[in-house]
């Protein structure tokens, strides 16, 4: 990225790593070793099947939201800012290397692996922004001088990037604020006993398969065995019947040599239902529910079906995120003057639709109340406008009146200034009713 040689900050020797270079992290160690030994890291993480999964689909949903610039009317409405840099930024084309899916989905996993994303906001000479460069979070780090944030950010050919705050779209998840930062907490490093432990058994459960010898038994030898006996029968055993590749062939014993079969070994049935186990946990760290993760258990205890648990999610946890980006895009992108009249806003009213049977009720209600005309409508359903501009008028019910004249009695009706004639009885066979 050339916009960012002009910043560079060049030592006399291009090779020194400076002393706040997160490069020296990934030098002298592999991440935070978690109890069960295995060392997580957000780049690593993403070989657990189901924390690359929840990531996925909560950088899937962010991302496959448009995200549009609004103006503020003086009715108390709004239009598409569409002539304004910012709109074209979020909705076509955020930087020449990326669409804004990839844009925000890039980001988005930053969030929830890091803790923090960053991008460098590239202005043109009037101060409005022009493109969205994302930035490694491993290689920024930040400070606070004066009540300002200071970013910095390190390339890996080396040297350092002061980069002011003005120029730094940082979105953040769950943050500590400290003296020097308002950093995001990683959910890597808050989730590293879970995920390890996730780690722990997929490596347990490939090398059960890689080495399967028939475990789950024991062979009998009569009487005593030498130690080159015992050797040679191992080296023969292993070779021959070890591996997935190898399983169910037949077994010659010989010297007296007895098979007695086990059954499937206790630790191995604790080892799966582990399994079911640290998906939950993932689950719930990421808050979505166990059906996304392709778990059919379970799948109910969040509403009465299917629908309600995607719809929860949706409110409950993609909502959060969206409001996180609507926020931080509004305070980054404008200038506070902008701020006043400008904004930014996910259209989220794909996911939030219902079955196509509800949908249909739900626009009816609002057709027949004059909120949407037919046009609108026939949007929602992918259909052209009618012809002639007829669907463009609202109706609203006949019947229908303001609550303040709710009660009151209807007027006599007149006619060209007449007085109305006196009702007179109606009679029937002489008898008036």
């Amino acid at each position: 990225m050339g916009f960012l040689d002009k910043l560079w900050k060049r030592s006399n020797n291009d090779q020194v790593l400076h002393l706040g270079d997160p490069a020296l992290y990934d030098l002298f160690t592999a991440g935070h070793r978690s109890v069960s030994g295995h060392a997580i890291t957000p780049e690593n993480s993403l070989r657990i099947s189901g924390w690359y999964a929840g990531i996925q689909i909560i950088t899937g949903a962010v991302s496959s939201l448009p995200c549009m610039t609004y103006r503020r009317l003086q009715n108390g409405g709004k239009e598409r800012a569409v002539n304004h840099p910012v709109y074209r930024l979020l909705h076509d084309q955020p930087n020449p290397w990326m669409t804004p899916t990839e844009y925000f989905e890039n980001s988005q996993a930053h969030v929830l692996l890091w803790g923090n994303a960053f991008s460098f906001i590239e202005q043109d000479g009037a101060g409005y922004p022009v493109a969205l460069w994302p930035l490694d979070p491993s290689r920024v780090r930040m400070d606070v001088v004066n009540g300002r944030i200071r970013y910095f950010h390190y390339p890996e050919h080396g040297g350092e990037v002061y980069i002011p705050m003005e120029w730094m779209l940082h979105v953040r998840g769950l943050a500590r604020a400290c003296d020097y930062s308002v950093w995001g907490y990683s959910p890597v490093d808050l989730a590293r006993e879970q995920l390890g432990l996730a780690k722990a058994e997929e490596e347990y459960r490939a090398r059960f398969f890689r080495n399967d010898a028939k475990p789950s038994g024991i062979i009998e030898y009569p009487g005593a065995v030498t130690d080159k006996v015992l050797d040679r029968f191992k080296k023969d055993w292993t070779e021959t019947y070890a591996g997935t590749s190898n399983r169910h062939k037949v077994a010659f014993l010989e010297g007296g040599m007895k098979w007695h079969d086990v059954g499937f070994p206790p630790d191995v049935v604790q080892f799966i239902e582990g399994r079911r186990f640290q998906l939950e946990e993932i689950a719930r760290i990421l808050r979505i529910p166990l059906v996304l993760l392709q778990s059919m258990e379970k799948s109910t205890s969040w509403g009465s079906g299917i629908e309600q648990l995607l719809l929860g999610f949706v409110q409950l946890c993609i909502r959060e995120w969206v409001k996180r980006w609507e926020r931080r895009l509004n305070v980054s992108l404008f200038s506070p003057r902008e701020q006043a009249t400008l904004f930014t806003e996910f259209l989220m009213k794909d996911l939030l639709r219902a079955d196509s049977i509800t949908e249909a009720q739900v626009l009816q209600i609002e057709r027949r109340n004059g909120i949407i005309n037919a046009d609108e409508w026939r949007d929602t359903t992918n259909r052209n406008p009618l012809a002639g501009g007829v669907g463009k008028k609202y109706i609203v019910e006949g019947n229908m009146t303001t609550l303040d004249k709710v009660g009151e009695e209807a007027e006599p009706k007149q006619t060209n200034g007449e007085q109305p004639a006196e009702e007179k009885p109606a009679f029937t066979n002489g008898a008036a009713h």
